[in-house]
């Protein structure tokens, strides 16, 4: 049951973000994250496509790609639910769905997803992103190592404990 409260913690989190993004007027944008030396830009993005504007064009599978993506790992989440153990397993996996989540929510109502982060260096600036996207990036990688690590114990490289 804590991992679904942690999904809708983390969902609403980010659609109060991205809501509070909508409300301000386009000339507001971009401006810089308050104190210190900016790294990081608020920006105002309504991504139609996949991250990076990938697939833009073609609308159904930019909204029901992403929605069998989620049931699936919905479906391994509520597999593994069950079990003992495998915390770290399964709160990645709840991050992921909370970020998935969020960002379906904007695709189904808005008909886009609303992306409110980016980056001051010249390099990164076009990379633009909201919390949701966080959220999939950071249990992706947690779900990696757990799957290296298990990956390693299976064949038995030393060093990996049981």
């Amino acid at each position: 049951m804590w991992y679904y409260r942690l999904i809708a913690c983390l969902t609403a989190l980010d659609l109060i973000g991205k809501s509070a993004i909508e409300g301000l007027p386009d000339r507001s944008f971009p401006r810089e994250m308050p104190g210190g030396k900016p790294v990081l830009l608020l920006k105002k993005f309504r991504n139609r496509g996949l991250p990076l504007g990938f697939l833009e064009k073609r609308r159904e599978v930019v909204k029901y790609g992403p929605l069998l993506v989620e049931c699936l790992v919905l479906l391994r989440l509520s597999r593994l639910l069950p079990k003992r153990g495998r915390k770290i397993e399964k709160t990645a996996l709840a991050l992921v769905l909370a970020g998935g989540g969020s960002n379906l929510f904007d695709r189904f109502f808005r008909g886009y997803v609303v992306d409110y982060f980016s980056f001051t260096p010249k390099k990164l600036c076009h990379l633009v992103f909201n919390l949701g996207d966080l959220y999939i990036a950071a249990g992706m990688v947690v779900l990696s190592a757990t799957e290296l690590v298990r990956g390693l114990r299976r064949i038995g490289i030393k060093g990996v404990k049981h």
